[in-house]
């Protein structure tokens, strides 16, 4: 299934990691280039669980998914280009072709999340009494 085998290249693609918020922007991502009510559901929902998990944080999750969903709106579909074609070229390069431009409300978030106290590559550990992370 070449929609599954290209999940991870959508990742490198787009700039979103493989981190919790990441994986929702994928999700949206996916969902503009191929509409699906699955990735549109997962991707929002996931999207509202993070947001309840970094309870009080200014990072704009909300506008890192909604970016990610334009995004692939906006680009060519990635299921009909030359993928072993474009893995010869600069990342740079091939990003600018296909109108993917760098994830800046994603990476907006991960810096809140930071100077918050926040690991963005950590947002399942709770507080051992709250069960929530919380911004400081």
């Amino acid at each position: 299934n070449r929609s599954r085998d290209t999940h991870d290249l959508f990742h490198v693609l787009t700039g979103y990691g493989r981190d919790a918020l990441g994986e929702q922007c994928v999700l949206l991502f996916t969902h503009g280039q191929s509409p699906s009510q699955g990735h549109l559901l997962i991707g929002y929902a996931g999207a509202a669980n993070i947001k309840k998990m970094v309870k009080g944080s200014d990072a704009p999750v909300f506008g890192a998914v909604r970016q990610a969903h334009r995004t692939g709106k906006g680009a060519p579909s990635l299921m009909a280009q030359p993928i072993r074609e474009l893995l010869t070229r600069p990342l740079e390069d091939v990003r600018a072709s296909l109108r993917i431009p760098q994830p800046t409300k994603y990476r907006e978030c991960h810096r809140i999340w930071q100077a918050e106290g926040i690991d963005p590559y950590d947002l399942l550990a709770t507080k051992q009494d709250e069960g929530e992370l919380v911004a400081a």
